[in-house]
Formats: structure tokens, C-alpha cells, sequence
């Protein structure tokens, strides 16, 4: 085999790993609630990717008023949600995300993806808010149905 080809294939390896690689990543920062409460959320808009994990649980406020996610099975993950999501204020504490409302200690069945706290995407927000793993949310629906997409990838 020539040189010029085992050179063409290790410049194609390379450029094929480091595109599977590269999505884009939020950029997490934090909304603050009517009593001093925090929701983690990206700052930056979605990107193409389209995550494919679940996340069935409630959501609940952590010892620090962060809220945070408890599967059915009882594990706690944090929880970062979709920019411009924010507190709204009405029948208790609630959570505004695009166009749906999500209640704290009521079941939920979200669609996106995990990341670990090594992964360092979470450098920004408070200690209080970091859980080993934490939830990227991109998709909304309820409890034990089927989940729509909130966006369609470009």
C-alpha cells in the first residue's frame, strides 16, 4: 500500500472522529424564582442534535431550592433545561419551557440526554446544583405517554 494512501485514510479517520465529536453544547447558567429558588438553564439555543434518553420522575426542589429530578426508581439527577425556560408563579411553583408547564412533585416524562459533572459542562452553576449526572431536557410530554418533539432539528 503507498503512503499517499495510509496518509489519505488517517486524514479521513481523523476528520470523520473529530465531526462525530463535535455537537454543540449548552451553556448552562441559572433563573431565579419568586423566594430564591434556581432552574438551571442553557443559554444557548438548540442545536441538530436530537438526544434520545428518557427521563420519567418528578421534579422537586433539592435542599439547596435547586430543582432537581427523581427517577420512579428514586435516583436524583440534576436538571438543565431549554433556554428562556423560567419560573411562573400560579397554583404553587411552576416551571415555563417553550410552551408547556411543568408542576414540582408531579410526574413527568421528558426526552434528551445525560451528562456527567466530569464532563465539565456545568462549571457555571452553583455547587447546590450539580448532581453526578444531570438531565438535558429537549422534548416534553407526561408521565407514561408518548413524547413530541418542542423542536424540529434545522
Amino acid at each position: 500500500m503507498s503512503r499517499t494512501r495510509v496518509r489519505a485514510g488517517a486524514v479521513a479517520a481523523v476528520l470523520l472522529t473529530a465531526g462525530c465529536g463535535w455537537i454543540p453544547q449548552p451553556k448552562p447558567g441559572t433563573e431565579s424564582g419568586p423566594d430564591g429558588e434556581l432552574l438551571v438553564v442553557s443559554r444557548t439555543g438548540p442545536g441538530d442534535a436530537v438526544m434520545q434518553a428518557l427521563f420519567e420522575g418528578t421534579l422537586f426542589l433539592n435542599e439547596n431550592g435547586c430543582v432537581a429530578g427523581r427517577t420512579l426508581d428514586g435516583y436524583e439527577v440534576g436538571m438543565l433545561f431549554p433556554q428562556g425556560s423560567h419560573f411562573e408563579s400560579g397554583d404553587g411553583l411552576l416551571i415555563q419551557s417553550e410552551d408547556h408547564q411543568l408542576a414540582l412533585d408531579v410526574p413527568v416524562a421528558l426526552g434528551g440526554g445525560f451528562t456527567s459533572l466530569d464532563e465539565g459542562r456545568l462549571s457555571d452553576v452553583p455547587d447546590g446544583c450539580k448532581y453526578e449526572e444531570t438531565f438535558m431536557v429537549q422534548t416534553f410530554g407526561t408521565a407514561g405517554s408518548y413524547i413530541t418533539p418542542s423542536h424540529s432539528p434545522n
